[in-house]
């Protein structure tokens, strides 16, 4: 397991500085066939047709004989069609994607559709499906499937650096109004505590939360990983909506909490920093 701390660990490869992502103007994402899609589209097909003809030959020739290899035929078929029901949507997703996809300063062209980076009001990266879906003010969702557009890595970066601005502030303006932030359903904020898969925290007993990927039998996922000194509380990142809004409203918490010790303070006291600060600054490499 590769575990990565902070930001750059949500969902696909990062590694963009903000000075490079603030100078594109403007990105035009280009298609490119999904061959491994294809290959394993076809080869299941392919594998489960063959398998099936064999199993009625023999069953037609000699109906009344016993087969006790049987069952691996049928298991093999069935495993080459799962194979080709799970890389199909990519492949029908290339033949259907529309054209042209133009990311701008202010919005985006997808097909016929325009919008504005303001009517995207969530982004969720999922791993194990290789892609990201918008969740639009208004209309139906857009499911962004990485292996059909080059630079994939660039334009997922690029689409959450041009959204994140007025999400976050939406979300901290909804901190400071006292009410609760949503990150999918089943995490959220609010300026006392954290919730997680249904569990209340306060924010001081949060120690440290961070996002690895991992690959377990074959599905690569993404998970956030938050701990106190009693437990560790895990969450798939399919789970969250705006991943790297959810770390900035984090972030945002943990200066206020400075603030009001500082605040309140004596001069030239050392206050002792929260669980919430440390869990920051491991996710941003900062030393105490």
């Amino acid at each position: 397991m590769t575990s990565i701390l902070g930001e750059r660990s949500i969902g696909i490869k990062r590694g963009y500085d903000v000075a490079d992502l603030d100078a594109i103007d403007e990105m035009r994402v280009a298609r490119r066939f999904p061959v491994g899609a294809f290959l394993w589209s076809v080869g299941g097909l392919l594998v489960a047709g063959f398998l099936a003809a064999v199993v009625v030959n023999a069953k037609l020739n000699s109906p009344s004989r016993n087969f006790p290899n049987m069952g691996y035929a049928y298991f093999f078929a069935f495993a080459a069609l799962a194979g080709t029901v799970y890389y199909l949507p990519t492949v029908l997703a290339f033949l259907l994607a529309p054209r042209p996809f133009v990311i701008g300063r202010d919005g985006f062209h997808y097909g016929r559709r325009q919008l504005r980076f303001e009517q995207i009001r969530g982004l969720q990266n999922d791993v194990g499906r290789s892609s990201t879906r918008l969740l639009l003010d208004k209309g139906p969702s857009i499911r962004l499937r990485w292996p059909i557009w080059r630079d994939s890595g660039l334009f997922v970066n690029l689409l959450e650096h041009r959204c994140q601005p007025h999400l976050l502030s939406a979300a901290i303006a909804q901190l400071q109004a006292g009410k609760r932030v949503w990150f999918g359903s089943k995490l959220a904020l609010d300026r006392k505590t954290v919730q997680i898969k249904g569990k209340v925290l306060p924010l001081e007993a949060v120690t440290d939360f961070h996002f690895t990927s991992q690959s377990e039998r074959g599905d690569e996922t993404s998970m956030l990983r938050l701990r106190t000194l009693k437990r560790e509380y895990l969450l798939d990142e399919r789970h969250i909506t705006n991943a790297k809004v959810f770390v900035g409203a984090f972030k945002h918490l943990s200066e206020l909490r400075d603030d009001d010790g500082i605040s309140h303070g004596c001069p030239g006291e050392n206050r002792p920093r929260t669980g919430i600060r440390n869990a920051i600054d491991n996710i941003t490499g900062r030393s105490p």
